[in-house]
């Protein structure tokens, strides 16, 4: 009796045991599949205190011993509590996605954790199912095979396929080396699509490109991200890795580092065929060139008018094209332009230098000049200003002839002292008769004559003028477009020049408003140069 209680007590001890006991298993959603399908790879630790974890600073699970055979995709951990034969159950799961790297049976080795291991697992990689390449497949090219230092290399992705897909995304970031994506002017361009016919088949074709300018010369390599693709049906599929590999050339020696790499086009507005003579006419000049963001220059070099015309360059007001065949900065430049003599004018040609890839030399891009005729004018003139009191007083006062008495002007003078002097005796009395108020200081201020968009930017700039607002925030954040545009914007309205609503600058200036709260600008350094105007404002270092 005694030895069958002990067998039963033992026994439960034992089920209690093993019923809590940990345990690490690893499965698979299946073990055949083509090449560039993927599976799905669970690792589970049930009953434990550790939590799996294969990202961030201590992973206690190493995916990386799966490099070998398979393109790892990112992992997701996930952790849950539940009621299992009436008992509490812990189970952290890490969930990847794995595409095979080459056919034949590959193995997932065994994983290790707290004394307890996983059994390997095989799979077995067919060859793509080539009704699946057909479908589905992707190109990669450039837009140039051996770039020159600063030129602009849009690298794409072209993605193919004759079946509804459901989604398709990137499974990586575009990567470069040996400088890092990161330290390089770049943009990714926005996406296109089209139609094109491959092999007697119509295919929907979507474009995704990115714009890269290496600063190096020697080699130069892009890996383009790897792309997952979901059909309508339910197929899944991943599209490798495609890498592209360049020969970066140094520039000429005689050539200037900061020129414009890359054939510009220059274009202007037209003048009147007949200038007046002391009136203020505008050229607008636009420059366009496949470089980055504020490479052209800020005022065109080496305009000069003849004798008798008078020139107002203004600061370029830039903005940026994007397609997918690469990026395109753009200036515009406004030159007003004043007569001050009559006669015939030829303007010079403007000649914008710049390297060209194709040749390998520098080159001109010319606008020509043209002949203008000014017609004579006059000048203006200020307008003389006339009071209303002095308009009054001259309508009462009259010549007076030799032969009218001066008796009459005496008198008169006498009466209007005396009432002068009656009128301080009322003011004097009135004065005593209240008690004094305290004496407050009031300043008088001269009416704003800026308009509220105007003084809205500027306090939000903290500056007195709106050139000098921008050209510092500039100076921090040359990428920028959102202040220049409400600059610019607002200068235009401003002047006259422009035809842009009111509700459109609105919204501009509150964007800029809105971007520079958000981004503030910190004042420059007293040791980069003690006697910039920003250094007197910061606080002194003991």
């Amino acid at each position: 009796m005694v030895t069958r209680l002990l067998l039963t007590l033992l026994s439960s001890l034992l089920l209690i045991e093993t019923s809590w006991a940990a345990e690490f298993n690893a499965q698979v959603d299946r073990t055949q599949l083509q090449l560039n399908e993927p599976l799905l790879f669970t690792l589970s630790l049930i009953n434990s205190d550790n939590r799996l974890r294969a990202e961030g600073v201590d992973p206690n699970v190493d995916l990386t011993l799966l490099s070998n055979n398979f393109n790892v995709g990112r992992p997701s951990a996930s952790t849950n509590y539940n009621i299992y034969l009436g008992q509490g159950r812990s189970t952290s799961e890490i969930k990847v996605e794995l595409f095979p790297k080459h056919t034949g049976t590959l193995t997932i080795p065994p994983f290790m954790i707290d004394g307890l291991s996983t059994e390997a697992i095989e799979i077995d990689v067919l060859e793509i199912d080539t009704t699946i390449a057909d479908e589905i497949f992707v190109r990669s090219d450039a837009n140039v095979i051996s770039p020159w230092v600063g030129q602009q290399v849009v690298a794409y992705l072209d993605l193919y396929h004759r079946v509804e897909l459901e989604s398709a995304s990137q499974g990586s970031n575009f990567e470069t080396a040996p400088v890092q994506i990161e330290m390089l002017s770049n943009w990714k361009m926005p996406q296109a699509t089209r139609q094109e016919t491959v092999n007697g088949f119509d295919y929907e074709v979507e474009r995704i490109a990115w714009s890269v300018f290496p600063n190096q010369a020697g080699v130069f390599s892009v890996q383009l991200p790897d792309i997952w693709v979901t059909t309508k049906a339910g197929r899944q599929l991943r599209l490798p890795h495609q890498t592209l590999d360049f020969e970066v050339k140094a520039l000429p020696a005689d050539v200037p580092a900061d020129i414009i790499i890359g054939r510009p086009t220059l274009t202007a507005s037209s003048l009147p065929d007949t200038l007046k003579q002391y009136e203020l006419n505008e050229l607008t000049l636009t420059l366009k060139a496949p470089v980055g963001v504020t490479a052209l220059p800020r005022l065109l070099p080496g305009i000069t008018l003849p004798e008798g015309l008078k020139l107002y360059p203004d600061p370029a007001r830039y903005h940026t094209e994007q397609t997918s065949a690469g990026i395109m900065d753009a200036a515009d430049y406004s030159l007003s332009i004043m007569p001050l003599s009559a006669g015939e004018f030829e303007l010079p040609a403007i000649r914008i230098p710049y390297f060209d890839p194709v040749t390998g030399q520098a080159a001109l891009v010319e606008l020509p000049g043209q002949t203008i005729n000014v017609a004579p004018g006059t000048m203006p003139q200020p307008e003389s200003v006339v009071t209303s009191t002095d308009t009054v007083a001259t309508s009462k006062i009259k010549p007076t002839s030799n032969t009218q008495p001066n008796w009459i002007w005496q008198l008169a003078t006498v009466i209007m002292t005396l009432l002068w002097l009656t009128t301080l005796l009322k003011l004097w009395r009135k004065g005593n008769d209240k008690t004094p108020a305290p004496t407050t200081t009031s300043i008088t201020r001269p009416q704003d004559k800026r308009h509220p968009l105007q003084q809205q930017l500027l306090n939000a700039m903290g500056s007195n003028t709106l050139e000098q607002g921008l050209q510092r925030w500039m100076a921090y954040h040359p990428e920028d477009r959102t202040i220049a545009e409400a600059v610019h914007a607002l200068q235009s309205f401003c002047y006259g020049r422009s035809d842009e609503s009111i509700e459109n600058i609105q919204t501009k200036v509150d964007l800029a408003v809105l971007r520079i709260k958000q981004t503030p600008i910190s004042a420059a350094s007293n040791e980069a140069d003690p006697w910039q105007a920003e250094s007197f404002t910061q606080p002194k270092k003991n």
